[in-house]
């Protein structure tokens, strides 16, 4: 019986003893506040090891190393520790003498009982007898989407000889929710800035897989700076190169270390080439004796402007293509009943050797067929893609009831693998101006070369001009839709993402905004939008 008295009375004490979340009652929705740190804030010659702060109730840390950000950097090596209310940073080397630190703590600081973060905590200390209070801030954009690039490194560096894709920063912070971010407590001087996001967590730009931006220009810091923009793409910047020739039968396959924007022979070009199913590949078809190779001289370019001149050897190898069958997709059908004009285009995942011209056109029902000639079908330069135009009757295009269709026979297409086209039929659906919406857009701007584009509500270009300040998108139909302009500015083109390696600036791009602060507008039948006005 004493015992047992002895052991329910351990386990009393036990319970009282333990530190618990409180059940019941109101949800705490209240933030931790800071109640004192040492070093305070804004203190100039700290000798501490160890920066300790206190707060109003106990707290958690979470993801400390991620979320606390110390800047300048002090490294990997940094003991995170809560003890009750208290926490307790300590890097395993000393804190550099006459500098300014800058420690912003994020969502790492939370409440233990709701997880309520700190709320916009920071601590700014100097081991010197000064404290540097300038700062960068300003947002990051999506380039060519709208969303927010959330949580990426934005950092600064000011030696000409930093590299983004090698080195790592000192100075840098993490933007908010909403895309904004802010680097305080720098010396005056010349910043340059990149921002990219930070998968691996190692602070170094990892170009195949990690959206980056950068500014060319460095930015002088004499006051706040507030109003910078860095634009993010998706772009792969590893350097230029032939990865792999493998020799078939019938064709040599050359793959590249990344996908090329273009590419071009030297030598007349006499043999059948295209891109494979992606633009990192290159199939060249040939018959060659066995014992003979041939030398071609190519230029290719890749997305950032990175070219490569060399020289691949062909040959006849031993091992046979997998050869595929041949499939089309449809890519866009239009045919507005007020111009009367159709066009087609269509994508082969084989590379079209040759197009056989009989009894292509475009059927109406069983009663009509419209012939279409080589004046009406153009392959591309790539060999994937062909585009039908035509300018139709409007006899024959009379009944509204008629089911019209483009009819391509079997064997339209010959590939390299001399493989044949199935037969394949595209249904054609008149569009009516009364069944579509029209759209006026104006642009106001100084620059001379620019691309309006007028794309889906998920991002696909659905039509554009070039170099317009007035225009008007007609037969439209009804659905959402985004109004952007690409800028143009080295006249290439084409939009350029940019190039680090070649101190290339990122071309501009720039979206239309409604009242409401979004990029998606609707077009409904029988509408007239606009103008909608696009300055920059």
């Amino acid at each position: 019986m004493n015992d047992i008295r002895f052991l329910l009375v351990a386990v009393l004490c036990w319970a009282c003893a333990s530190q618990t979340q409180p059940t019941g009652g109101p949800r705490d929705k209240t933030p931790p506040k800071l109640i004192s740190s040492s070093p305070a804030p804004n203190q100039k010659n700290f000798k501490g090891t160890s920066v300790e702060l206190a707060f109003d109730e106990y707290v958690k840390l979470k993801d400390p190393k991620d979320e606390i950000l110390i800047s300048p950097s002090m490294g990997k090596d940094v003991n995170y520790v809560a003890r009750k209310n208290k926490v307790i940073i300590t890097p395993k080397r000393p804190w550099r003498d006459s500098t300014t630190y800058s420690i912003s703590f994020r969502d790492g600081v939370q409440d233990i009982t709701e997880s309520n973060p700190a709320d916009n905590l920071r601590l700014a200390f100097s081991t010197g007898n000064e404290i540097d209070s300038l700062r960068i801030s300003g947002k990051l954009k999506d380039a060519l989407r709208t969303k927010i690039p959330a949580g990426y490194t934005v950092a600064v560096y000011t030696a000409d000889t930093f590299d983004i894709f090698r080195h790592t920063p000192s100075y840098f912070s993490r933007s908010t929710k909403k895309g904004t971010f802010s680097i305080e407590n720098l010396k005056a001087g010349n910043y340059y800035i990149y921002a990219f996001e930070d998968r691996n967590k190692n602070l170094k730009v990892d170009s195949r897989n990690e959206p980056f931006g950068f500014l060319l220009d460095p930015i002088s810091v004499n006051g706040k700076t507030d109003s910078v923009t860095i634009y993010q793409v998706r772009v792969d910047s590893r350097p230029l190169r032939i990865n792999s020739i493998r020799h078939y039968q019938d064709r040599s396959v050359v793959r590249f270390s990344r996908h090329l924007q273009s590419y071009r022979f030297a030598q007349p070009d006499t043999l059948l080439h295209g891109f494979g199913e992606q633009s990192d590949v290159i199939e060249i078809f040939h018959r060659l004796p066995t014992a003979d190779s041939i030398p071609l001289k190519f230029h290719a370019t890749d997305s950032v402007e990175q070219t490569l001149d060399s020289t691949l050897y062909i040959k006849t190898g031993k091992s046979r293509f997998p050869v595929t069958s041949v499939k089309l997709t449809t890519e866009k059908v239009t045919l507005p009943t007020e111009t009367r004009e159709l066009l087609i285009v269509l994508n082969s995942n084989s590379i079209i050797r040759h197009l056989k011209l009989d009894s292509v056109g475009v059927k109406r029902d069983t009663t009509a067929f419209k012939p279409l000639t080589a004046e009406n079908i153009e392959a591309s330069p790539d060999h994937k893609t062909i585009a039908f135009r035509a300018k139709l009757d409007t006899a024959f295009l009379k009944k509204k009831s008629s089911k019209l269709q483009l009819y391509l026979p079997k064997g339209f297409i010959e590939t390299g693998d001399y493989e044949k086209s199935p037969r394949f039929e595209v249904p054609i659906n008149p569009i009516a101006p009364e069944a579509t919406g029209t759209l006026l857009t104006d642009i106001k701007t100084k620059e001379k070369n620019y691309v309006v584009e007028l794309l889906s509500s998920d991002g696909k270009v659905i039509a554009s001009q070039r170099n317009i300040t007035r225009y008007t998108f007609r037969n439209l139909p009804a659905g959402d839709y985004q109004l952007r302009v690409l800028v143009d500015s080295n006249e290439n083109g084409r939009w350029d993402p940019g190039s680090f390696p070649k101190r290339t600036p990122t071309e501009r791009v720039i979206y239309y905004y409604n009242l409401d602060g979004k990029t998606i507008f609707p077009i409904r039948a029988a509408w007239e939008v606009g103008p909608f006005v696009i300055s920059f």
